[in-house]
């Protein structure tokens, strides 16, 4: 079991809001401007983006990624929040930080691509990142710490990179991002297990790595929902594409609560309470 690193525990103030996968610069992404998500934050004074926060592989897509990212790191300076990025599949660059351990170890989260060996088994590009996670394993002993497996996992997700494509924006690329597994319908049945298996991957995840943790947050497979079971509470925080809905995580050293996030006159709203964890 890895040590926890106590670096990993300062610098962040609370309350603390959490967000995945908002696809920034995604054609497919709801996501038209950063300010969207703002009244999501509340009264937060530090801000998650717990990975695939913007395109960074996608070489047709990365200066508007980029651009939107730079906008949403402006727009929470205004508020007065800190934003900490965690790295995603997606965006395997986007920070030294690939999970984070919170409030004595009792908060676990990551974006939770590690919690497969293929990353996104569902995914044409699947077979070349376990291909390039081989090569890689080649070339270094096998190491069981979670940095050194984090660390295996981003190098091989750079393989994404060379499967760039470029689709129409708004609709007709989310209507393309739906369409594309309905066309390879395999692509669907492989999804829907890994979504039957997530929570299982998430729960041995934990107590291989932090067993000590009363919750834990991952997004990813842009399956959102709430699983609790005897110590432990999952969350997956969905997403802002098609097929799914985002779910917004406030927390501070007390508490954690989970809320849907809604849609409304042109921006996200907190909306109902699903789940409440009360830390002792």
């Amino acid at each position: 079991m890895s040590p926890i690193p106590p670096s990993h525990f300062y610098g962040l103030e609370p309350p603390l809001v959490v967000l995945s996968d908002l696809h920034l610069g995604h054609p497919a992404s709801f996501i038209r401007d950063p300010a969207e998500v703002m009244p999501l934050l509340g009264s937060a004074k530090t801000a998650i983006f717990n990975g695939d926060t913007f395109e960074q592989l996608h070489f047709g897509r990365r200066d508007r990624a980029k651009q939107m990212l730079r906008r949403l790191m402006e727009l929470c300076s205004d508020r007065g929040v800190q934003p900490i990025l965690l790295s995603g599949n997606h965006d395997p660059m986007a920070s030294s930080l690939h999970y984070l351990d919170l409030f004595d170890g009792k908060v676990l989260l990551t974006h939770g691509d590690i919690l497969h060996e293929a990353v996104a088994p569902w995914s044409r590009e699947a077979p070349a990142v376990l291909g390039e996670r081989k090569r890689l394993l080649k070339t270094r002993p096998f190491e069981a710490e979670l940095d050194d497996q984090t660390l295996l996992h981003k190098q091989s997700e750079m393989v994404a990179a060379l499967y760039d494509h470029d689709v129409a924006q708004g609709l007709a690329a989310q209507g393309y991002m739906i369409g594309k597994f309905l066309a390879k319908p395999w692509r669907v049945f492989i999804a829907l297990h890994y979504w039957s298996r997530a929570v299982h991957y998430a729960r041995v995840f934990v107590q291989r790595y932090r067993p000590a943790a009363r919750l834990f947050l991952f997004g990813h497979t842009h399956r959102p929902g709430v699983w609790s079971q005897k110590d432990l509470t999952v969350v997956n925080t969905g997403s802002f594409c098609p097929l799914s809905h985002p779910l917004v995580i406030h927390l501070d050293d007390q508490r954690a609560v989970v809320h849907r996030a809604r849609f409304d006159r042109h921006v996200y709203h907190l909306g109902d309470e699903l789940h409440r964890v009360i830390f002792r």
